[in-house]
C-alpha cells in the first residue's frame, strides 16, 4: 500500500464502523490503511453505545454476534474523548448551525477540536463538517 497523506487523527463516527464491521470493503480497507499509517482513530464518549445500538436494532444482530462487533473495536483501540463542558456548549453551536442532532455534532466538533479529519457516511455530517473545514472521508 503506498500513501500520499497518513493523517495524524481520524474521528471515526458509528455509520462507517458498523460498515467496517459488517464487512464492507470500502471501509475494511480504509480502517487498514489508517490503523498501517499510525493514525490515531478517535470518537465521542457515546461512541460505542451508537455502534452497539446500530448492530443490534439497526442490523437486527444477535445480542451476541452485536457484543462481538463491539469488542473488536476494543481491540483495534478507537480513542474515546472525555466529557468537556466547552467542549459540549461548541457541540450544542455546531447542531443548531448545521441542523443536526448533538450526538452527530458531537463527531464534528471532535474533529474540529483536534484539527482531525471525519470519517462518516452520514451526508449531513459530511456537509456540516466540510463548511467547519473539516477533510471528510465518506
Amino acid at each position: 500500500m503506498t500513501f500520499l497523506h497518513a493523517p495524524r487523527a481520524v474521528v471515526v463516527d458509528a455509520s462507517c464502523t458498523v460498515e467496517m464491521l459488517g464487512d464492507e470493503d470500502r471501509w475494511v480497507d480504509r480502517f487498514a490503511r489508517w490503523i498501517v499509517a499510525g493514525a490515531q482513530l478517535l470518537a465521542p464518549g457515546h461512541y460505542r453505545l451508537e455502534v452497539a445500538n446500530a448492530l443490534l436494532k439497526g442490523r437486527r444482530l444477535d445480542p451476541m454476534v452485536a457484543m462481538d462487533g463491539v469488542r473488536r473495536l476494543f481491540a483495534i483501540g478507537i480513542g474515546l474523548s472525555k466529557d468537556d463542558p466547552d467542549a459540549l456548549a461548541s457541540t450544542i453551536e455546531i447542531a443548531v448551525r448545521h441542523g443536526l442532532t448533538v450526538y452527530d455534532a458531537a463527531y464534528v466538533q471532535l474533529a474540529l477540536e483536534l484539527d482531525a479529519e471525519l470519517a462518516t457516511q452520514d451526508k449531513a455530517m459530511a456537509r456540516a463538517a466540510r463548511a467547519e473545514g473539516v477533510v471528510v472521508h465518506d
